[in-house]
């Protein structure tokens, strides 16, 4: 098909574009390493610190369990113990878990696509990539370093928007490490954050049916208990 060998086409062009920076300054290659490899674990510590540091202040001041709040995701609420009861903004417990949930299933969804994909690495490509971090040997597409921040940048964005813009941020500043050091395409990243995204919105779903069933179940045994 013509489109696809011009998107292709353009794929590379792009890759050489942004790949070929690499190698010209000891700071601009530290500073794509860092995006590449590390910003990922920044971003997870973003994502979750708040939940940790609320959860133990709340211990430490020896308050009581507080009532589940409603809100547009969990209308009903849950009741939790305190110490898995944050108050960040709009966010609960619940939204720890789907934050939790984000990441592994769009690292599982990425391990079933790439597996079917199956597409080399740029380097593998007539050692095209000038590759600045080891060798891997999983598929190139979709990122999976793309998913799993992109996943979590969007379930933080649905409990906090301010947090979750500056997550999208460092989810792009990743997507542009990946291509930077030569292990990645761009459509591989664009790919991955496509998957990690929609990874978001399926957690919430999922979390968000297992409060709907626990609440029927809980209703069914008591009746009585509106």
């Amino acid at each position: 098909m013509i489109w696809f060998a011009t998107v292709r086409q353009f794929d590379f062009r792009l890759f050489g574009l942004i790949n070929g920076w690499a190698g010209r300054w000891v700071w601009l290659d530290a500073a794509g390493i860092f995006a590449a490899v590390y910003m990922i674990w920044l971003i997870g510590l973003i994502a979750l610190v708040p939940f940790v540091r609320r959860a133990k202040a709340h211990a430490s001041d020896g308050a009581a369990a507080v009532p589940a709040r409603r809100s547009w995701f969990f209308p009903s609420g849950m009741p939790a113990p305190a110490v898995l009861q944050p108050d960040i903004g709009h966010a609960r417990w619940t939204d720890f878990f789907v934050v939790v949930a984000a990441p592994v299933v769009a690292f599982c969804a990425r391990l079933g696509v790439g597996e079917w994909i199956g597409r080399l690495r740029p380097y593998e490509h007539d050692d095209v990539a000038r590759l600045l971090v080891a060798n891997l040997a999983e598929s190139s597409f979709p990122s999976s370093h793309a998913a799993v921040s992109f996943a979590l940048a969007g379930a933080v964005y649905a409990i906090s928007p301010p947090r979750g813009a500056l997550l999208t941020v460092a989810a792009l500043v990743v997507a542009w490490g990946r291509v930077f050091v030569g292990v990645h395409y761009p459509s591989d990243v664009i790919g991955g954050a496509l998957l990690g995204l929609i990874s978001a919105f399926v957690a919430r779903m999922f979390i968000r049916f297992l409060q709907v069933a626990h609440q029927q179940k809980s209703q069914f045994q008591n009746p009585n208990v509106k």
